[in-house]
């Protein structure tokens, strides 16, 4: 036994998690028996004792999230492995050969030597139940910590069986290894993670709770750079970091070398997903099977298709899932969840990005959900497809479900078909539009995105003084279809460009230059206006953070096209629709400018349920099409908490500290510098910074005696350097 009575410990705080996670807030906490009540304040009180010592230590400042979680973690454990030893009061963690080399190691980071004698103090006001009880506590809000409902998707999807040999790569604090311990007890476990910090808290954890996991703390391509040390995994799961550069990978850039005398397409621009798909490969046993969560802009992009072109030609991809969006604390990208094996002929896609329980903060997998997903992976359904290896070579191995789903088109033709001539917007910065904008009207105007809202482009757009002849090709002919390139909503509009006036359209847009004897533009407007025409863009839309189009996905995309008489019929319906619109768009600006006359003469305005209505449709216009200029706009001028606070959102901005930034107080510049102060004060002087608003910490011992606490949510000091 680790300590005594360990079953009531472990049952007391599995009792409290019952209720809810390891944080609970006062209501909550009320629904708990008295006795776990008790035991959940002390269990707090000590927590923020341990803090208290810790963080008041200026050696503590800078550290992440371990500094925030783990040197508590580390510290609550010691102090409850000091009650074993009979000399209590002069426990020494260091001499104690129970305690793992990492777990002394991180104490050391942590300063908690430094610290110990105080610290020993708290265990004469608690018990030691209470300090493991404090150890065993995660932070839930951690972004590296892989969702209990994504882990228990891996389970079901590797088929674990007795006696196989697993393994966690990246497992962080070893949250996934220790469940899967939990269900299947047999089996012989490892997680390898690079940071100590991490391998110590899964230790302490895997102590306590008499777990036989194996942790390391070593680069896991270490594994695969040591080809003849005959480790093999029978099952592998991997929540690897997102979106890491080649050159952070430590030995991950030897891996690629070793990886691309095998692959010789492979470069230093595969992403890093890749890398580690290929490693877990490596690793696998002959009928293993690896699980790993992937960024889907890997599944799509061009720079991966050569490696995704292996192994899907070699058979080693079983499954790729589209996962929902938001199951990850502080991530709002969407993600895929990959499974490898061996000897397959295609791959089955499937969509899970709608079957989610959604949260307040983060979405999860239900178990329903759960078991929708894993029967999609047995079978064709609505949410999922085969697809094999021949329709995968032929769509540069897209890994996309949306790219292969076919729906039958009648009177289909490729769009490039009845397309004269394409481009993008001019790429006008900000500055570059601000020297040639003017106020005077001129027959040269500009279009951007945010000019076009319910199909129409604005009457009023801004006057140029002049447009550069190489920018003549982005200008607007007569008819011509605008489509935003990055979706969704997708922008859609007809530009009617007068004669002698000349349009420029810039920034993320299509401008499109259709045969008009094919096409009329109203009509595909129209098309790609509805519902079907928005289900044929996003088929062709790819992207995680930006979702975009693609010129050649665009071209390719079969469309109805009917004989030009139909399309002139529902053009002229749509042209219709559209004069309807406009003339309640006149309408209501007309009313609305009545309002503001109002406001500006100070009289109280009380409008009728229809006025109501109406001024509620302007505006959910206004935010659907320029939500995100509005957003920066009010978080610029200081009125966004105002503005969440009236949709009941004002939690999302974190306490009132935390949100409030002197822009005019003290800088704070740290760091060893070959320049001298006062040319550094010299430079920000020509920047029109004053010199009284820094203050230099370029020696080590400045440095290091600086009292770093004073900063917290002071609004005496703006930045640190």
């Amino acid at each position: 036994m680790v300590i005594q009575n360990q079953e009531r410990v472990i049952a007391l705080l599995n009792e409290i998690n019952e209720v809810k996670g390891n944080f609970i807030d006062n209501e909550t906490a009320n629904q708990l028996t008295p006795e776990l009540k008790a035991v959940w304040d002390e269990i707090f009180v000590c927590k923020n004792e341990i803090e208290l010592i810790l963080r008041s230590k200026t050696s503590m400042a800078g550290k992440g999230f371990f500094g925030v979680f783990g040197d508590v973690t580390v510290a609550a454990y010691l102090l409850a492995k000091s009650f074993d030893c009979s000399a209590h009061a002069a426990y020494s963690f260091e001499e104690d050969a129970r305690i793992d080399a990492d777990i002394k190691k991180v104490a050391e980071d942590f300063y908690i030597s430094e610290n110990w004698k105080e610290l020993m103090e708290l265990t004469k006001a608690h018990e030691q139940k209470i300090f493991y009880l404090v150890s065993l506590l995660r932070d839930l809000s951690d972004p590296m910590m892989t969702p209990e409902s994504l882990g228990n998707l891996a389970d079901e999807l590797l088929e674990i069986k007795a006696n196989d040999k697993f393994a966690d790569f990246c497992c962080g604090a070893g949250t996934v290894v220790a469940d899967v311990v939990k269900n299947h007890p047999t089996v012989e476990a490892y997680g390898f993670d690079k940071l100590v910090s991490s391998i110590a808290i899964a230790k302490i954890y895997n102590d306590l709770s008499e777990g036989k996991i194996t942790f390391e703390a070593k680069d896991i391509f270490e594994l695969g750079l040591d080809e003849d040390n005959g480790r093999r995994f029978d099952k592998i799961f991997a929540n690897y970091p997102f979106g890491m550069r080649i050159k952070e990978l430590g030995l991950g850039n030897q891996y690629l070398e070793q990886l691309e005398k095998r692959i010789p397409s492979v470069s230093k621009a595969t992403s890093s997903d890749w890398l580690f798909n290929s490693l877990m490969v490596d690793m696998l046993s002959e009928d293993g099977k690896a699980v790993g969560i992937m960024t889907n802009g890997s599944t799509w992009n061009q720079s991966d298709s050569a490696i995704r072109s292996y192994f899907i030609e070699n058979g080693l991809i079983e499954c790729v899932i589209a996962l929902p969006a938001r199951l990850f604390a502080g991530i709002t990208i969407a993600t895929s969840m990959i499974v490898f094996s061996r000897n397959n002929k295609g791959v089955r896609l499937v969509d899970a990005s709608e079957l989610f329980v959604e949260g307040r903060r983060v979405n999860e997998l239900s178990a329903e959900n759960i078991s929708l997903i894993i029967k999609a992976t047995k079978s064709n359904s609505d949410i999922s497809m085969y697809v094999s290896a021949e329709q995968l070579r032929d769509n540069d191995y897209v890994l996309s479900m949306n790219r292969y789903i076919v729906h039958d088109v009648a009177d289909g033709m490729a769009f490039g078909d009845v397309i004269k001539r394409i481009t993008r917007g001019a790429q006008l910065n900000a500055k570059a539009l601000d020297e040639i904008t003017t106020t005077v009207p001129t027959d040269m105007q500009y279009l951007m995105l945010a000019n076009i809202k319910n199909g129409l482009i604005d009457k009023e757009l801004p006057y140029l003084k002049s447009i550069d002849k190489k920018n003549d090709k982005y200008c607007l002919s007569n008819h011509c279809l605008i489509l935003s390139k990055n979706g969704y909503p997708y922008k859609i509009a007809v530009a009617e460009v007068k004669e002698g006036q000349r349009i420029l359209g810039n920034g993320n847009l299509y401008i499109i230059e259709l045969d008009e004897e094919k096409a009329d533009p109203y009509y595909l407007a129209a098309f790609f206006g509805s519902e079907h025409g928005t289900a044929a863009l996003r088929s062709i839309t790819v992207g995680a953070t930006i979702p975009n189009i693609g010129v050649e996905q665009l071209t390719k995309l079969v469309i109805p096209i009917p004989p030009i008489e139909k399309q002139k019929e529902i053009a002229d319906k749509y042209k219709t629709v559209k004069d309807e619109i406009t003339m309640l768009q006149l309408k209501l600006e007309k009313q609305r400018t009545g309002w503001h006359i109002s406001l500006r003469k100070g009289a109280q305005i009380m409008l009728e349920l229809n006025e109501l209505l109406e001024l509620e449709e302007v505006i959910r216009d206004v935010l659907n099409d320029d939500l995100e200029r509005i957003l920066i706009e009010l978080n610029r001028t200081g009125e966004l908490e105002t503005f969440l606070r009236l949709l009941g959102m004002h939690d999302y901005l974190g306490t009132e500290a935390e949100g409030k930034c002197n822009r005019d107080g003290k800088i704070i510049v740290i760091g060893q510098s070959e320049v001298g102060k006062d040319k550094l004060a010299a430079v920000a002087k020509k920047m029109g910074i004053a010199k009284d608003r820094f203050e230099f910490l370029l020696d080590y011992k400045d440095a290091k005696t600086f009292d770093f606490r004073k900063t917290q949510w002071s609004s005496k000091y703006s930045y640190i350097l």
